[in-house]
């Protein structure tokens, strides 16, 4: 799966998860309500959050290393050109 399809899979589950936390708790009247139903969807929208994280995690440990040269590369980057860019700051450019 490539990580556009699992980023949208994730942002979805967290949608879900979030959602699930608001309508889960209530506070109204001085009284705090506990809606147990909605928590046990909840926790299960974790449970397949996480199952899906968990099955592509070799996925996740390969990009590191390119997200480390990427870094690297893009403080090199700013390096070499910080001298010819002196009034100007980067969000600008």
């Amino acid at each position: 799966m490539p990580i556009e399809k699992i980023e949208i899979e994730i942002e979805k589950l967290s949608e879900n998860i979030e959602t699930l936390s608001e309508i889960s708790f209530k506070y109204k009247n001085k009284t705090f309500h506990i809606n147990k139903h909605q928590i046990n969807k909840q926790n299960k929208a974790v449970a397949q959050s996480n199952k899906l994280i968990a099955s592509h995690q070799k996925d996740f440990d390969e990009l590191g290393p390119w997200g480390d040269k990427i870094e690297k590369l893009a403080r090199e980057f700013a390096f070499t050109i910080n001298g010819n860019f002196k009034n100007i700051k980067f969000n600008n450019i």
